[in-house]
């Protein structure tokens, strides 16, 4: 009799060790409803009602055709066939077209397209800031229409700048020694330049009246 109990009471926790390993708890569920979910959001052209649905009806497949054990046995190439089959066959029931939309891909403008103003004349705003001259010195037109200059020997001028269309005015303060009287005098010298080209990080502006040419490059 004590012989038959035992076999009894092994037998029925082989049963109960079955039954766990086989059935879906509560926990697995939602991993399997979460995961349809996730996986479903590369078609952009449902609804999030639409993916539920569909999220549900592969759980409720997913449980009724196999069992915890049985699923979990099974290699990754397996489940995801066994999820692709039961994703069409749960939208076609439902009535969800599944298409996968191709992304938007930003379109990059050339870098010379950028640097160049959507105007064929210079502006304000891209002149502001300071530049190195090809003749060595530094310029640098200031917000506001302030304007200096430091020349190749170390020598500063300041002044005021304006722009009008591609015509660029400056005029600067010049300081001189009057020989006569031994006394410092300030004079102001106006040019004009005609901007001939122009970007981002480079202009070309030329002296009225006697053609000469000034190139610059931004100093970042």
């Amino acid at each position: 009799m004590k012989k038959i109990s035992t076999t009894f009471f092994i037998l029925i926790s082989v049963i109960n060790l079955f039954s766990q390993s086989s059935t879906w708890t509560k926990d697995d569920r939602n991993n399997l409803y979460d995961d349809c979910l996730g996986y479903l959001t590369k078609y952009k052209n449902t609804t999030q009602e639409q993916r539920e649905s569909i999220a549900l009806c592969y759980l409720d497949e997913i449980t009724k055709k196999y069992s915890k054990s049985d699923f979990q046995s099974k290699i990754e190439i397996e489940i995801k066939r066994i999820k692709d089959g039961l994703i069409t066959g749960c939208s076609k029931n439902l009535g969800v077209n599944l298409e996968i939309l191709p992304e938007k891909k930003e379109i990059v403008l050339d870098k010379k397209e950028e640097t160049i103003p959507q105007k064929n004349e210079p502006t304000v705003e891209l002149l502001i800031g300071r530049w190195k001259t090809d003749k060595g010195s530094t310029i640098e037109f200031k917000d506001g229409g302030k304007y200096s200059e430091i020349n190749l020997k170390g020598k500063e001028f300041s002044g005021d700048w304006f722009l009008d269309g591609k015509v660029l005015t400056i005029s600067l303060q010049e300081g001189r020694m009057q020989l006569l009287t031994g006394k410092a005098t300030t004079k102001l010298t106006t040019h004009k330049y005609d901007f001939d080209s122009f970007s981002k990080d480079f202009i070309k502006y030329i002296k009225a009246g006697i053609a000469e040419t000034i190139q610059a490059n931004r100093i970042k």
